[in-house]
């Protein structure tokens, strides 16, 4: 049966004479129905043509690939038989309402519903229903598509969205708690050991011994230096750190960040220089937080940079922002690593991690720390030439 019939009948019982008005002598309707028809029995979704009594007048070969009916066993029998019993009876409701008030609750709304193969098997489709008028009667013409598949996935994408935020919070608790665990021992030892390096209580009689009580002092603070990164960047993944603001000397606090790691680049035969342009404004910040940023930035170039090498650092203001630059002639990055070394754990060589200490947390967790001022982290590198970050934060606080 083609989906023009169930209207060409109608037609016909309306005009037994088969005058009408819209005689057309050339062959534009002919076209029109060819295409029409053409469109409806390759179409990929189920569409189904139904009275007001809501039996089934017309039904293209899709219904099969959807419900696992033939068309010629769905013509005739009520579209119910197609969905729950809930769904068929708040169906039938919905066509009765707007047939008797013109409330379009469903009509010319796609929404979605539980149906029913012809083997028993439940099916979730999308179902639009436009309406048709023929020769006064109400026609109805349905299109399903087949959403089970589409829905499964968005099924398993949710649970697992909720296992990964559960996953999430079980470690940012198991790193918090091994924290403490480990903090409380590792505290003692660095102390100790900084008593023992000064002679506190008394000579220790051989310079080794003070060596030792040295080597012990440096491994706690870097060992207290990784855990502190790590918690870091965990709370910051869940959303337990959050800056603390409130208005900030940006030129005194660069000042001081480049005056702490001076030392260090001293002993790595570094030079270092800072340049502020003008007087920089105070900024609504997290100190703590951009300090701490700000000293990985520095930190990494002062590591990565051979001796003999320089680390530069200025700050200017400039479209709404304050931009903090640390520049360095290091060994530099790929291009196609730059991304890499921004995420947690990562380096953009696997020797470097033999060559150089660390974790991998220093980029990402000076990015993730800019972000949480509302600002931004521009990474800029090319290998043998050195490494150029940008911070850029804006002068309003977001």
């Amino acid at each position: 049966m083609r989906p023009t019939d169930a209207l060409e009948r109608d037609q016909a019982a309306e005009n037994p004479d088969g005058s009408g008005e819209d005689q057309d002598p050339g062959g534009a309707d002919t076209l029109a129905e060819a295409v029409f028809q053409a469109a409806v029995a390759n179409a990929v979704e189920a569409i189904v043509l139904t009275g007001t009594d809501g039996r089934i007048r017309f039904a293209n070969a899709a219904v099969f690939a959807v419900f696992g009916y033939s068309p010629e066993e769905l013509v005739g029998r009520d579209i119910g038989l197609l969905m729950d019993a809930g769904e068929g009876a708040a169906h039938g409701a919905h066509i009765a309402r707007y047939l008797a008030g013109g409330q379009a609750r469903i009509i010319g709304i796609g929404r979605g519903l539980r149906a029913r193969r012809k083997d028993g098997t439940p099916v979730d489709i999308h179902l639009s229903i436009t309406e048709v008028k023929a020769v006064g009667e109400h026609l109805f013409v349905g299109v399903m598509r087949d959403v089970t598949v589409e829905r499964e996935t968005a099924r398993r994408l949710e649970e697992a969205r909720a296992a990964a935020e559960v996953a999430n919070r079980a470690k940012a608790q198991f790193l918090a708690n091994m924290s403490h665990e480990l903090r409380t021992p590792l505290n003692a030892i660095i102390g100790f050991a900084e008593m023992i390096e000064g002679e506190m209580v008394g000579p220790l009689g051989t310079d080794a011994y003070r060596d030792y009580a040295g080597l012990i002092h440096e491994a706690g603070d870097r060992l207290l230096a990784a855990m502190n990164d790590i918690l870091d960047m965990a709370q910051i993944e869940t959303g337990g750190l959050q800056p603390v603001r409130e208005p900030a000397d940006l030129g005194e606090l660069v000042g001081a960040c480049v005056r702490l790691v001076q030392d260090k680049a001293a002993g790595a035969s570094l030079t270092l220089d800072l340049r502020l342009e003008g007087p920089l404004p105070h900024v609504s910040l997290d100190r703590r937080l951009m300090r701490q940023a700000l000293l990985k930035l520095l930190s990494n170039a002062i590591k990565f940079t051979p001796a003999g090498g320089r680390v530069s650092v200025s700050a200017q203001c400039g479209d709404g922002h304050v931009h903090i630059e640390v520049s360095d002639t290091g060994i530099g990055i790929a291009p196609d690593q730059i991304e890499a070394v921004q995420k947690p754990f990562a380096q953009a060589d696997a020797a470097l991690g033999r060559r150089f200490e660390g974790v991998g947390l220093g980029l990402p967790l000076a990015r993730s720390l800019v972000e949480l001022h509302g600002g931004r982290l521009m990474l800029e590198s090319s290998p043998g030439v050195g490494t150029r970050a940008v911070v850029s934060l804006p002068l309003a606080a977001e």
